[in-house]
């Protein structure tokens, strides 16, 4: 049997456990929606009998389609939150990454700083001492 699922407010829900007493919510619901259909033949053949049963065709599907945007909207406006707050989430965790990777480059330019430094002194104490800098001939050996 095919199934049918759908959002209602919660007035709504309410209302329906309230009046679907001892019968399970299903039945009541299916129960209801047979009635509804009931009722629509019974539009439609009045309809073709008188207008203003038109007119009261017209204004229930009207009412029908009021109610149906308005449960869109609201899951729209619903599925707008998710998105919003997912959104944010990834901006906050983006800013997050972004502040690691800076730090890291900060540590790792220090690191480079360093090895610069230690670098340039290990050069000074690896140069000759000026008497060794002295220029000799070719076959002074001391």
């Amino acid at each position: 049997m095919p199934q049918i699922t759908l959002r209602i407010e919660q007035e709504l829900y309410d209302s329906i456990e309230e009046k679907k007493g001892d019968k399970d919510r299903s039945t009541f619901l299916r129960d209801v929606i047979l009635a509804y259909f009931a009722s629509q033949k019974n539009e439609v053949v009045s309809q073709e009998k008188t207008v203003d049963s038109h007119e009261s065709a017209n204004a229930s599907q009207e009412i029908t389609n009021v109610t149906q945007l308005h449960y869109e909207n609201e899951y729209l406006k619903k599925k707008l939150e998710d998105l919003t707050a997912l959104h944010e989430n990834a901006v906050a965790l983006h800013r997050q990454e972004k502040q690691d990777l800076s730090n890291k480059l900060d540590r790792a330019m220090q690191l480079v700083s360093q090895e610069q430094s230690i670098n340039m002194s290990m050069q000074k104490q690896l140069m000759p001492t000026p008497q060794e800098i002295t220029k000799k001939s070719w076959w002074q050996f001391w």
